[in-house]
């Protein structure tokens, strides 16, 4: 089981336990907690040093600044409650797909995604290439396919 909460089955829950449920406990804990850093950091959500500031995503939610420092830093060993991730993804201006759905290799479910996978190019990725741009955080929002597009090619020119 991956939440110690025995009785507290929702489908929030479950959506939330799917989504994940590919990873061990332990890495799903360190996984969200990454993704949570990640969007701290995209959002400048960091302190003088880089590090996630913590007490400002507490703020944004509504909650002590330790509890923030838990989630960010996988010290709870378990996955916050599913509607403590949403009220994260919230105040990170994310959806709870974007802060969880990677973990278990779901790809983002918009239009723009679906007629870049369509393209030729889109058509052509490797499985690494195409979990990579699934997974990836953007900051302004949804991207169009000219985005994945620069963004697979950006990868491609990279590797080689």
């Amino acid at each position: 089981m991956i939440f110690s909460v025995p009785n507290r089955q929702s489908p929030e829950e479950d959506s939330v336990r799917e989504a994940v449920g590919a990873l061990s406990p332990e890495d799903q804990v360190t996984y969200v907690a990454e993704r949570i850093r990640d969007a701290m950091e995209r959002r400048g959500w960091t302190d003088a040093l880089g590090k996630p500031d913590v007490k400002r995503l507490a703020d944004a939610m509504g909650v002590r600044w330790q509890t923030a420092q838990y989630w960010v830093e996988a010290r709870n060993k378990q996955l916050p409650r599913p509607d403590n991730l949403r009220r994260i993804a919230e105040a990170l201006g994310m959806t709870l797909e974007q802060l969880i759905g990677a973990a278990s290799g779901q790809e983002p479910e918009t239009d723009a995604w679906r007629s870049f996978v369509q393209s030729d190019l889109g058509g052509s990725m490797t499985q690494a290439e195409r979990q990579a741009l699934a997974s990836m955080l953007w900051p302004n929002g949804d991207p169009d396919t000219a985005a994945y597009r620069m963004v697979l090619l950006t990868l491609r020119s990279v590797a080689s």
